[in-house]
């Protein structure tokens, strides 16, 4: 899609381009599990379009038991087994996604965060802001 240049298409091709990954993304997030993890889904979205931000604001939106056990999922593989700061996305590497995802980080709602997820979240947030880590 990138190759293509989608998003040099007309408006409402680029507007039918969107709608689809957009879709995609809430029926991944309204079943659990779905058939692709919400990680991949978030992937190929954030690569095709330029962006993570707008994406994972869906995940956040999505306050379903499905949606809950998404986040947990993408906190685990993205806070537990990644470096958030430093975490690139796509076949190569080719998105840097660390300056859009601290930020959503630090708005997520404690409650929707298990204990451990809280204490990870933190840990990553405390050393970007050159804070000593406990």
């Amino acid at each position: 899609m990138c190759q293509a240049g989608w998003q040099t298409w007309p408006l409402p091709e680029r507007a039918a381009v969107t709608e689809v990954w957009r879709t995609w993304l809430e029926l991944t997030l309204y079943q659990y599990p779905s058939p692709v993890p919400v990680t991949e889904v978030l992937g190929v979205t954030a690569v095709t379009t330029g962006t993570l931000r707008p994406w994972l604001d869906i995940c956040t939106d999505t306050r379903t038991p499905s949606g809950d056990r998404h986040l947990a999922d993408l906190l685990d593989c993205w806070l537990v087994y990644d470096d958030p700061a430093g975490l690139r996305l796509g076949f190569y590497g080719e998105l840097a996604v660390g300056p859009e995802l601290l930020p959503w980080l630090r708005s997520l709602d404690p409650a929707r965060l298990s204990e451990t997820h809280r204490y990870v979240r933190d840990l990553h947030l405390a050393t970007q802001d050159g804070l000593p880590s406990a």
